[in-house]
């Protein structure tokens, strides 16, 4: 990633800054411009030979403009990801019948806004092994893998449908996630 901001005015840490990479580019620009003006203008010239150097100072200055607006962004870009949906493990659910094991029981995502679901386990975290959790979808379309006490797992949701799940370890704790469409 490359040191400056990008685009003629960045506005990074709420100051207009001139981005020094796109000024340079649009003073290159000028120069080739007033050059072959002049070229055109005050020497009356047409021939290839004169006309080159202007052109390609103009030809380079909008290339590097062009990857300074088009194509640096892209790569500097970061992805946004869906808002994580949560769904909790309280303190005390790997007790025997304990209700409510997953809070919410069910809960309703939105493909593309908060598909991705979160099981945080709330277990205190002198707990050995009985208070590991998962959640393992009822027909094995999804798993959450192993949420030790104080972790947080996750499963993006991509088809819509409404998937049951339980816990592997606490066949008592029981949930749903509901993916609809916008």
């Amino acid at each position: 990633m490359l040191p400056v901001p990008y685009h003629i005015v960045s506005t990074a840490n709420g100051t207009a800054n001139p981005d020094p990479l796109d000024l340079g580019l649009l003073v290159i620009l000028l120069i080739g411009i007033s050059y072959l003006t002049y070229e055109l203008v005050e020497r009356k010239t047409t021939t290839r030979r004169r006309l080159m150097p202007p052109l390609t100072i103009i030809a380079a200055a909008l290339i590097g403009l062009t990857i300074s607006f088009a194509i640096l962004p892209m790569l500097n870009a970061v992805p946004t990801s869906p808002q994580i949906a949560v769904v909790s493990i309280p303190p005390g659910a790997s007790t025997t019948n304990f209700p409510n094991g997953f809070q919410p029981a069910t809960i309703t995502v939105v493909l593309g806004v908060n598909n991705t679901v979160g099981w945080q386990n709330l277990e205190q975290t002198t707990c050995v092994k009985t208070c590991d959790h998962n959640a393992h979808g009822d027909t094995g379309l999804f798993y959450s893998g192993n949420v030790p006490p104080g972790f947080t797992n996750k499963f993006t949701f991509t088809v819509v449908g409404t998937y049951p799940y339980h816990c592997d370890y606490h066949l008592w704790m029981k949930g749903t996630v509901i993916v609809k469409n916008r």
